[in-house]
């Protein structure tokens, strides 16, 4: 496990740094302030592209399901 702060983890999300503060500050992305800083593990950023790429891929499949089922 490596460990980033909040310029690698934004980086590593394709992000700004503020939008990853207020993504980890709501709980939305996993990461603690330890101190005055950011700290993201790898493993859990990790785990948090894989689980938004499942859920907006079923998002889009089930608009995609009901696009078919209207026409």
């Amino acid at each position: 496990m490596k460990t980033l702060n909040l310029e690698t983890a934004a980086a590593f999300l394709f992000v700004s740094e503020y939008t990853l503060q207020e993504l980890a500050a709501s709980g939305t992305v996993p990461g603690a302030k330890i101190g005055k800083c950011w700290v993201f593990t790898d493993e859990d950023l990790e785990a948090y592209v894989r689980d938004e790429v499942r859920r907006l891929t079923a998002e889009r499949r089930v608009g995609h399901l009901s696009a078919l089922l209207a026409a």
